[in-house]
């Protein structure tokens, strides 16, 4: 199983989450081990935090790691999630989380490698950021 933690300042994260299960469900079966994390925390209960999740997710019988999406590259929830995937095996750290990257990552969780996973919700990601006015006006010509 892979793990999805959502690590971002404010809120953002729990958002994000809430709204990406109101497109895929919430069914609590396909939720054990996805968590969102609040910068909100201080700086030690957010380090604790996310320490906890990335140990949690990949020492429970059958983990095979951690994906982290974190809000911004050089963010406090991104870096913090850096530091502790450099100490650790099987975690992964993606920056720009959005809405789209989070449902790719819920939907494709349970059957993909941690490195599929990681590859395809960045390829996701990727896809889902356009200019869709100019997309439509040159698909109507």
């Amino acid at each position: 199983m892979i793990s999805i933690l959502i690590v971002t300042h404010g809120d953002f994260g729990a958002y994000l989450l809430e709204a990406a299960e109101e497109i895929v469900g919430r069914e609590p079966s396909q939720r054990a081990g996805v968590a969102a994390i609040s910068r909100k925390l201080s700086l030690i209960e957010v380090r604790a935090k996310i320490e906890t999740e990335i140990r949690q997710a990949t020492q429970a019988p059958g983990a095979e790691g951690v994906i982290a999406l974190c809000d911004m590259m050089g963010g406090t929830p991104c870096n913090e999630a850096l530091l502790l995937a450099r100490r650790m095996d099987r975690v992964e750290v993606l920056a720009g989380v959005n809405l789209y990257m989070v449902i790719s990552a819920l939907m494709n969780a349970r059957r993909l490698s941690l490195a599929a996973l990681t590859v395809k919700v960045l390829e996701d990601s990727r896809r889902s950021v356009a200019n869709a006015k100019e997309l439509l006006m040159t698909a109507k010509r």
